[in-house]
């Protein structure tokens, strides 16, 4: 039996919901929402970045969901990547 990879088209056409939706090698998962220690985290880590950034022109830092492409069937969405 042959399975149809999904793509970031298929993704991008899916129902704006209140599940978060990813593409796992072509595969549709359903993720749950980030927990509380991992906001902590996250939010620590984008102010450090962003005080080096903010010392270091030249880059840009970008926190919020955003899709990260990497191939026709993208892998994860990244709560923050360097550009």
């Amino acid at each position: 039996m042959t399975r149809t990879l999904l793509t970031y088209a298929d993704y991008a056409a899916l129902p704006d919901t209140a599940q978060r939706h990813e593409i796992h090698d072509g595969e549709l998962a359903v993720t749950s929402e980030p927990a509380q220690q991992h906001q902590i985290i996250s939010i620590r880590l984008v102010i450090a970045l962003n005080r080096w950034v903010e010392a270091h022109p030249g880059g840009l830092l970008l926190y919020a969901p955003l899709d990260v492409i990497l191939n026709d069937t993208p892998s994860r969405r990244r709560s923050s990547s360097p550009v």
